[in-house]
């Protein structure tokens, strides 16, 4: 592992303190695991050193319900954005949309109402300890990463508001004192092509180091639109990565990084599931003999628009760590901006009728300053202040095509919204730690959050089809709270432990920043309480480890985002809607049998529903119930086997990992429409790889036996311009070929 050389185990010498564990994760980096060997080096589980509480620990060690993957791990399972890590963890859920900004991240069944500028994030992404934001600034490429970390359940005293369902933490590679890189080129079908790349080693030896890496995808789309016969829902997109490590002397480090993404593809085409014969454009299409999409599940739609995704984002971060032997200082210090747009086909009929698009500027500031006890004390405690500012553009739009024009006898026109917002939070934290016994400790934090939000909003409606003009509304509002934990942690053994949770999470209020009318466009915070608890252990010299949680979320002043049935087109707000549970065991197990052959499973049984709110429907009629939380599997099954194979001085690995989920919902109210079903996906790989690892050839293959299955709905069947449930499909089968040098 490559962890900061500050953040490792402490030992009597400072320079031993910091040059010992780095050095051996620097020659274990550049050496890779001998292929030779392999069989017998997975004669033991993997250990996995995290920072979850903000201290480098086993992740056995931690009294949170967390899964971790190496880089090595991340590899082995394929694991390359957050679609593919939601499939091989525990209660984790993305939806994987065919747009960046859309789609939703639930944990334990919790998420986020809505993906636009201003709104909050209900699980927080944070990368090298810096927090993404939400929608398109947090759906990002993982590459060139030495871990990833999921925390589930809420966060609020180390991490802060928007972690009310959990956190997702990532950790880049960092600079080495030697010279070393790789490069792997891929391609699959849809003319995937995939490149990955790094450099790095030492530009003043000992003092300064370097690393820069790099990522290429391309591929064709899933979707074929026979209107042009062009393709949608395709990937072109690129990143790079570069990162300066200054080690003045040995009881301080500073790194700065800096990153670029580009995206520019097709997306946001979707299958209709069914139409309303009783709504305006179904009718038509019916009059002129117009094609219908009579089969939602052959990739085939008739679009008269190729849409358009772009994005460009680039952000810069410094992390600066000095320890003053009884105490560690840490600052980090973060700027990150992206520019977004899009423009997709509302309709989804070769009438030039309907489009809309949901284009965004997004700036984003922070500052964290943390003290940390160091040593082995009974009494170990963190405290820290931490300031965030955002501010976002969020410019949505409906577009009136030429053939609704001529209809409504108006000009061809946009419609919009111009929501200028800015927000300022200021956050207080501190933990304490305290071994009672030598085997129990007791932890107590909190968090004190203050926060103020403001918007400009504007709305250009000449035809009032979304509640009319808005002028220049200015709105204004602060929100605080305060979110406490407490845990108590007690080792049978070295290796076994047992804890228990309680905590608070807290998403703040805001303002609805897209198109509909102004009236209620505020709502308030959301908070949840969370009451938890867990064993892990290993057993068996490290061949068997099994970990497990229980829980109980209760979820208050949920922010619920639906559509405004005042209004003509689809404009869905967010407004405050009741409360909700979720209740669940959560498992995972890991063993080694047999020198060579490692077998997981993991496991979650969740009741997540509402207890009480409606979705509107309209003036003077009652409310539709809300129901299942959406993206909550009341069952979810993962197993995965591996087994690697000495071959002279090669070795060859072969993976195979299967998920299973039954009773997930993509709506929160009773429609059968949303039920998803029972869902198997079955992903392998094989890994054939040289001497001491210096290069290997993999085979791969995703969702192998093709399950055809929805991710997403738009019910707009009562809307008179769509009249249509559109849904959207997950991914098909996809295979390829990688080729990987290490030098």
């Amino acid at each position: 592992m490559h962890e900061s050389p500050l953040a490792t185990a402490r030992h009597p010498s400072r320079g031993a303190r910091l040059r010992g564990p780095l050095h051996c994760s620097l020659v274990a980096l550049l050496l890779g695991v001998s292929a030779a060997h392999a069989a017998e080096e997975t004669s033991q589980i993997e250990e996995i050193i995290v920072t979850a509480q903000k201290r480098a620990e086993s992740v056995q060690d931690v009294p949170i319900a967390i899964t971790a993957f190496s880089a090595e791990g991340l590899a082995a399972r394929g694991i390359d954005g957050l679609g593919d890590l939601a499939q091989n963890t525990p209660s984790l859920s993305f939806g994987n949309f065919p747009d960046l900004k859309l789609s939703p991240i639930a944990l334990r069944g919790i998420s986020a109402s809505s993906g636009s500028a201003g709104q909050d994030p209900a699980v927080g992404i944070y990368v090298d300890e810096v927090f993404l934001g939400s929608g398109v600034g947090a759906n990002i490429d993982m590459f060139d990463v030495e871990r990833v970390e999921v925390l589930r359940g809420p966060q609020g005293t180390l991490f802060g508001r928007n972690t009310v369902g959990g956190v997702i933490s990532m950790t880049t590679r960092k600079p080495t004192r030697e010279f070393e890189g790789y490069v792997l080129a891929g391609y699959g079908n849809y003319n995937a092509v995939q490149l990955r790349g790094a450099v790095s080693g030492p530009i003043i030896q000992d003092k300064l180091l370097a690393r820069v890496s790099a990522q290429f995808d391309d591929r064709d789309g899933y979707i074929r639109n026979d209107a042009d016969g062009s393709r949608g829902d395709d990937q072109h997109a690129w990143s790079t990565r570069a990162q300066l490590l200054f080690l003045p002397t040995d009881n301080a480090e500073f790194s700065l990084a800096g990153e670029y993404r580009k995206v520019n593809q097709r997306s946001k085409y979707f299958e209709t599931l069914s139409y309303n014969s009783d709504q305006l454009l179904p009718q038509l299409l019916e009059m002129f003999g117009l094609p219908l999409n009579t089969d939602p599940d052959d990739r085939h739609v008739n679009s008269d628009l190729a849409t358009r995704e772009t994005l460009e984002a680039w952000a810069v971060s410094l992390n600066a760590r000095i320890d003053f032997e009884d105490v560690d200082f840490t600052s980090i210090t973060a700027y990150r901006e992206h520019d977004y747009d899009n423009i997709g086909d509302t309709d989804m009929s070769p009438l030039r009728w309907f489009y809309d698009g949901d284009p965004e500027k997004v700036w984003r500031f922070s500052q964290e300053l943390r003290l940390a006890s160091s040593g082995d004390s009974r009494l170990s405690w963190i405290a820290g202040l931490y300031y965030y500012h955002q501010r976002s553009r969020n410019l949505s739009f409906v577009r009136l095509g030429e053939d609704l024009s001529e209809l409504l006898e108006v000009p061809v026109m946009d419609i919009g919204s111009d929501a200028d917002m800015t927000l300022n939070s200021y956050a207080a934290y501190g933990s304490l730690t305290y071994k009672l016994m030598p085997r129990l400790d007791v932890t107590l934090g909190g968090r004190f959050t203050y926060e103020r939000k403001k918007i400009l909003y504007s709305q250009f409606d000449p035809l009032a089809l979304l509640g009319g003009q808005v002028d220049n509304l200015l709105g204004k509002d602060n929100w605080k709270a305060f979110t406490p934990s407490l845990n108590v942690r007690y080792h049978f053994n070295p290796t076994a432990m047992a804890y228990a949770t309680i905590s608070r999470g807290f998403k703040s209020g805001g303002f609805n920043d897209a198109l509909g009318d102004a009236n209620g466009i505020s709502y308030d915070p959301e908070y949840i309480w969370n009451y938890e608890i867990g064993a892990k252990g290993t057993w068996f010299d490290n061949r068997l480890r099994v970990n497990v949680a229980a829980f109980i979320m209760e979820w208050t002043d949920i922010q619920i985002s639906a559509d405004d049935p005042n209004t003509l087109p689809f404009d869905p707000r967010t407004s405050n809607a009741g409360k909700a549970h979720s209740r669940g065991v959560e498992l995972e197990l890991t063993a080694v049998p047999l020198d060579g052959l490692e077998i997981g499973a993991n496991a979650a049984f969740i009741d997540a529903a509402y207890d009480e709110g409606t979705v509107p429907t309209g003036a003077n009629t009652p409310g539709i119930p809300l129901a299942d939380l959406p993206r909550a599997p009341e069952t979810r099954l993962g197993v995965n086997a591996q087994y690697t194979v000495p071959l002279g001085g090669m070795a060859l690995t072969l993976r195979g990992d299967y998920l299973y989920e039954n009773g997930s919902d993509l709506l929160p109210i009773e429609d059968a429409d949303a039920k998803v079903g029972a869902v198997g996906l079955l992903n392998a790989r094989v890994t054939l790889a040289g001497e001491e690892d210096r290069w290997s050839i993999a085979l791969w293959g995703k969702n192998l036996t093709d399950k055809t299955y929805k991710t997403r709905l738009f019910d707009l069947s009562n809307q008179a311009l769509i009249g249509q449930k559109l849904i959207v499909l997950g991914a098909p089968r996809t295979y390829g070929v990688e080729a990987r040098i290490n030098f």
